[in-house]
């Protein structure tokens, strides 16, 4: 307000005149003021410049000095600076609110489901850099109110892109692994329907059979493959890959997988002593208990080497192209099948070597003696799991005496062939059941 200095003379002129005048302004801005209190909040500025109007017309109505005009000027810029400030905090809730609609939208852009893909890279960084730039952006914003966006960092963003790229290559690998449904056939006659792969053994197909027949899975349970063209069945071992060996089927060939119990798969772990000392072993009328088998089992089935069973004895043999069977004294070696053509004699010079077991498998033979005419009903056959005709010169029949004799034998064979490898099978199976 401006103080001026009056004297005594002109104060009494004016007092008569002013205190009307003033008495009409203090009124005039009472009712300013209540208009003003009442529109304040819906809107400042018009209040304010509807304030300084109705000063305006005041002043002009009432034809004010410029003493009083002074004073009505000074009032109408306290309440026009009032208003100002007013106007500015709604301003900038305004402005706030808008931030905080770029802020959300900045935040869809960059969590968006676009960053799982292998080709969301550039997108994410131009959402983000397009956001940041735009006029009142949230980063922008966020730092004018003290707090910050999370941008990952350049090693996050190699971390994540280096986890899609592995993510692609399984999936690319996957799509290149080679899967085959198959029928397994259960002593029933019931088929179980399975999708296999190169990646799964006969084990892991063991258990996922046993699943769908309901039953509870045991060391019996076996994968047999049977060839009706030849009359042959062969028990898969656990550690084989049942697709791999599926496939060197012919595509004409009549084979069935069959899951059955088989008590004589791991028999020889259970009584060891049955069918690795031999009916000449020293050892064979000693009582064993279960710290002696495990003392035996280990000897025969070292990781280290390869130790053959005993086992020796008389076996028929089918005459190559022939339906003729002749006997023979055979040697069980951990180097493969040798025989005698000419007596009973064990010496090395006279005996020949009847096949190998590095490539070749053992066979069980079932309704021999009206295909092959064989002498008994307790045949094996030992080839390579590729042949697949019966005029094959590389296929070896032969028939056991008694069905102790076929399974001391078929055993043997297997031991030899596959060593501490059927040990780890069992123990694989037994710790898994446990």
């Amino acid at each position: 307000m401006i103080v001026r200095s009056i004297s005594g003379r002109e104060n009494s002129l004016l007092s008569s005149s002013q205190d009307g005048q003033l008495d009409a302004i203090l009124g005039d801005l009472c009712a300013l003021g209540s208009t003003f209190n009442k529109e304040m909040p819906r809107g400042h500025a018009r209040s304010v410049s509807g304030v300084a109007e109705s000063l305006r017309v005041s002043n002009h109505a009432t034809g004010v000095t410029p003493e009083c005009h002074g004073a009505v000027h000074h009032l109408s810029h306290h309440y026009s600076s009032v208003g100002s400030k007013f106007e500015t905090q709604e301003d900038i809730l305004e402005r706030d609110e808008g931030r905080q609609v770029q802020k959300q939208e900045f935040k869809l852009r960059t969590d968006s489901p676009d960053n799982d893909s292998a080709f969301s890279d550039n997108v994410s960084m131009l959402s983000s850099g397009s956001s940041a730039s735009s006029g009142g952006g949230a980063i922008r914003s966020d730092a004018m109110y003290g707090q910050s966006v999370h941008v990952p960092s350049q090693d996050a963003q190699h971390r994540r892109k280096s986890e899609r790229i592995k993510l692609a290559t399984e999936n690319i690998q996957e799509s290149n692994t080679k899967k085959l449904f198959i029928k397994a056939y259960t002593d029933d006659g019931r088929a179980r329907s399975l999708l296999v792969d190169e990646r799964m053994t006969v084990a892991h197909v063991c258990r996922i059979l046993s699943e769908k027949c309901c039953t509870k899975m045991d060391p019996h349970w076996v994968v047999v493959e049977r060839n009706y063209d030849l009359h042959l069945d062969r028990i898969f071992e656990d550690h084989e890959n049942l697709l791999e060996n599926i496939l060197m089927w012919t595509p004409d060939a009549t084979h069935k997988l069959f899951f059955v119990k088989e008590q004589d798969k791991n028999d020889v772990f259970v009584n060891p002593e049955h069918y690795l000392l031999g009916s000449t072993s020293s050892q064979n009328s000693m009582e064993f208990d279960d710290e002696g088998r495990a003392t035996l089992i280990e000897e025969y089935f070292s990781a280290t080497r390869i130790t053959a069973p005993e086992i020796e004895g008389f076996l028929y043999l089918k005459s190559d192209g022939k339906k003729t069977w002749r006997k023979y004294f055979f040697i069980l070696r951990a180097s493969g099948l040798y025989y005698n053509p000419k007596g009973k004699s064990r010496l090395s010079k006279d005996l020949v070597c009847l096949t190998n077991f590095d490539v070749n498998h053992v066979y069980k033979g079932f309704n021999w003696r009206k295909k092959y005419k064989a002498p008994t009903d307790f045949g094996f056959a030992v080839k390579h799991p590729e042949i697949q005709v019966k005029s094959c010169r590389n296929i070896k029949f032969l028939c056991a005496e008694n069905p102790h004799s076929l399974k001391l034998w078929m055993t043997g064979i297997r031991v030899v062939k596959f060593g501490h490898q059927l040990k780890e099978n069992y123990d694989d199976i037994m710790m898994d059941i446990d």
